[in-house]
């Protein structure tokens, strides 16, 4: 199954400050939005879990207060069953 993040958006200007992550969850064959899905914020330096979130009824998610800095978006579902 392969997932799209079809919308997200990075707030925050200055590199001290922190950011916000938000997006949505689509299945990239199906086009379907995927619903309570598990999304970790990983750093790339040494593949630490700084953060995580989980999609909402409007199969959105927000991972908020992020450092500045390189990082991989691990999801993961259970159960789901694409049509």
């Amino acid at each position: 199954m392969l997932l799209s993040i079809v919308f997200m958006e990075i707030t925050g200007v200055p590199a001290q400050e922190k950011q916000s992550i938000t997006g949505r969850l689509i299945e990239r064959k199906s086009n379907q939005v995927i619903p309570y899905a598990t999304i970790t914020l990983i750093r790339l330096s040494d593949s630490a879990m700084i953060s995580g979130s989980t999609s909402d009824d409007n199969r959105m998610f927000t991972i908020s207060q992020v450092q500045s800095g390189n990082y991989r978006l691990r999801m993961s579902i259970i159960s789901y069953n694409p049509a």
